[in-house]
């Protein structure tokens, strides 16, 4: 099958309290092992962010930003399809202690 010439992004978007919105752009793997892994790497980064066992700050790559978790509102994540984006809510709900309906 042809490499479509649009490639597949997943995009970070942080929102802080001042009301700036920082986005974080990462390319998505053409195999379902690589997006298995994104979406790992991604639930982990939301985690680390939200655990109050981590530092109060955490870091976004493309571009690089680090961000002090006292200023952050909101964590959005858009690109990948509505399973996958499902998925990385899902796990992060888990990891995060909190009940899923």
């Amino acid at each position: 099958m042809p490499n479509s010439s649009k490639t597949a992004i997943l995009v970070i978007s942080v929102t802080t309290s001042t009301g700036q919105v920082g986005q974080h752009a990462y390319p998505a793997p053409n195999t379902p092992e690589g997006v298995a892994d994104l979406i790992s790497r991604t639930t982990t980064r939301i985690d680390d962010a939200f655990n109050p066992a981590t530092p109060k700050g955490f870091i976004l790559e493309n571009p690089v930003v680090i961000y002090n978790l006292d200023h952050v509102v909101s964590i959005k994540v858009d690109g990948l399809s509505e399973n996958q984006l499902t998925d990385i809510a899902q796990k992060t709900e888990q990891r995060l202690g909190f009940n899923s309906a």
